[in-house]
């Protein structure tokens, strides 16, 4: 199980490498462009020519719809213990809902408000995760396995 995770996160980490790298390359040529999307896509548009923008957009899908699959499941299962008048399905569809709306905006609509909220949450997310780390290897893992933050934001 272990080996797979590394092989599975070292071939993640290939492939965003290698994207950031294209990118970077590319968007030198693309001034027009008005997010990473149009770049990357343009990258391989001129790296394998339409074969390379279906390619570019198979492997986005992907990615996306892997990624968003497992926040779905984590944040419904997080608020349907925090807030268990709702069940699992309900928060389940309140966010597939709340993702579809916003998604429908468009991505440089996400991309000009996302970044300033992400700088206000990830800091605190930070904080709390190193407290967590912290309390895990002072107290020990019985006194932790309840997470300190989740008791904090149920107070």
């Amino acid at each position: 199980m272990l080996s797979a995770s590394l092989l599975a996160g070292f071939l993640l980490a290939a492939i965003y490498n290698l994207l950031a790298l294209s990118a970077m390359k590319e968007s030198a040529l693309l001034h027009s462009a008005e997010n990473g999307v149009q770049i990357l896509s343009e990258a391989g548009n001129m790296s394998w020519g339409s074969a390379g923008r279906i390619l570019c957009g198979m492997i986005f899908l992907i990615a996306c719809l892997n990624v968003c699959a497992s926040l779905l499941a984590c944040t419904s299962e997080y608020f349907s213990e925090l807030a268990p008048k709702l069940s699992y399905r309900s928060w389940l569809l309140a966010f597939t809902l709340i993702g579809a709306i916003t998604a429908c905006t468009g991505l440089n609509a996400v991309l000009s408000w996302s970044g300033k909220v992400l700088s206000l949450i990830c800091p605190i997310a930070i904080l709390i995760l190193a407290v967590s780390l912290i309390l895990y290897f002072v107290k020990g893992k019985q006194e932790t396995q309840k997470s300190e933050s989740s008791q904090t934001i149920k107070q």
